[in-house]
This record gives C-alpha cells, sequence and structure tokens, in this order.
C-alpha cells in the first residue's frame, strides 16, 4: 500500500506540471531615437524572479506561465523604465518590440585640474575660467598648432614664449 500512495503522490505532482505549461516571451530592445539595439538591458516580470538581459542584438528570451498576467518592466541605466502589461497566451510564445526613452539627467559641471582630483566649479576657492567648446574649435581653425593664442585671450592668462627657435612657451 505505500507504493500505491508514492505513485499516487507522483502521478499528480507530473499532472500538475504538465497542466501550467509554460508560454515564452521573447522581443528585441531598441534606443527609441536612433533605433540602435540596446545590450544589458533588464527585461523581467513584477513580483517574480523570472527575465533575462538583452544581448548585443537588444535580444531576450525566458518563459512564464501560460494563461498569467504580468507587469513586464525593462530597465536599462541612462534611459527611462518601461512598463506594460501583458497576458501569455496558452501554448504560444508572444514577441514584443520595445523602444526605451533616454533619460536627461543635467550633471553638475565638473573641473579636472592639474593636480589629478575633481572638483564642482562652486566648490573650487579661486577663480575659474571656462573656454567654450566653440571658441576652441573656432581657434583651432584658425592656427591649429597655436594654443597660445587661445590662453592668451583668457582673464589672468600669459603665456611668455621661451624659445623662438622650438616655438615652445610657458603658462
Amino acid at each position: 500500500m505505500k507504493n500505491s500512495s508514492h505513485f499516487l503522490v507522483l502521478f499528480f505532482f507530473f499532472f500538475i506540471n504538465a497542466y501550467a505549461q509554460n508560454s515564452r516571451i521573447a522581443g528585441i530592445v531598441h534606443d527609441a531615437d536612433s533605433n540602435e539595439p540596446l545590450a544589458g538591458a533588464s527585461v523581467y516580470l513584477q513580483g517574480t524572479s523570472i527575465g533575462a538581459s538583452t544581448d548585443e542584438l537588444g535580444n531576450f528570451v525566458f518563459s512564464a506561465t501560460a494563461g498569467s498576467s504580468y507587469i513586464l518592466i525593462v530597465s536599462l541605466i541612462g534611459y527611462e523604465e518601461y512598463e506594460t502589461e501583458i497576458t501569455l497566451p496558452h501554448n504560444d510564445s508572444i514577441f514584443l518590440t520595445i523602444l526605451l526613452e533616454a533619460s536627461h539627467v543635467e550633471a553638475e559641471e565638473m573641473v579636472i585640474t592639474g593636480t589629478r582630483t575633481t572638483r564642482s566649479i562652486a566648490d573650487v576657492p579661486v577663480r575659474v575660467e571656462a573656454i567654450p567648446q566653440e571658441e576652441v574649435e573656432e581657434k583651432l581653425l584658425m592656427t591649429p598648432s597655436n594654443v597660445a593664442m587661445l590662453l592668451n585671450e583668457s582673464t589672468g592668462m600669459r603665456v611668455q614664449t621661451t624659445s623662438a627657435t622650438s616655438n615652445t612657451a610657458n603658462l
């Protein structure tokens, strides 16, 4: 009698597993602006441990219980989190194309000094002179080998030629 009860328990275990079928969730994650595939995005079902990461082509695939409804979440650093509700069909798979919007986070301007430390401009106790990129590009077009011309126009700096033959200068 003991063997038949074990058989009955095993029969119900296999019956339940066969009844709880899985559906396949597959898809691709792209950048909404450039339509480039996004590698390393986390794709998962909220409240579960079911999910995957996208490969180098932005593809993902995983399985979940068929006939269930879930909230699918896609996240990647530098992008807005994406959420959508999905209902998985029985004995079938779904394919999703997901476009992630870039998140725009304004960071405080950083200053990198010759001492190899970083500080924000607000925390530096001395005056800081910033040269805009447009001005640098303009001067490089005029005389690409002469950075001294650009530095001479900055307040509080003076460039002095130290050798006319080798064209060297000190700041």
